[in-house]
């Protein structure tokens, strides 16, 4: 469509089908060429709506039922799991809180 507004060669054959499905003779080149562009357009707003749509279910489902993911996935932090903690310092910090004698009743 854009070879025919600008002016440029088509093979005779798809130049033919174009015209015949968008009636390029009776509404006019740029009228068709506008309403593709508004076609495109719609259907691009159709899929934005329908990917925000299914990210509010996956966020209602999620908070639902795994309400930690759900915030870790709000703030967009990733939590990995490939670093293992240092046995060494893993044991001051149990040692420091286990080692403070308290009474409790």
């Amino acid at each position: 469509m854009i070879a025919l507004l600008h002016g440029r060669m088509l093979k005779e054959h798809h130049k033919r089908e174009l015209e015949r499905k968008y009636k390029i003779a009776e509404i006019g080149l740029k009228h068709v060429s506008e309403d593709l562009k508004q076609r495109i357009t719609a259907k691009a707003t159709k899929i934005r709506r329908y990917e925000n749509r299914n990210k509010q279910f996956h966020q209602n489902r999620l908070s639902e039922t795994d309400q930690r993911k759900f915030y870790t996935e709000l703030s967009g932090d990733k939590i990995s799991s490939d670093m293992t903690p240092d046995s060494e310092e893993a044991k001051q910090f149990w040692e420091s809180i286990w080692s403070i004698e308290s009474t409790h009743h």
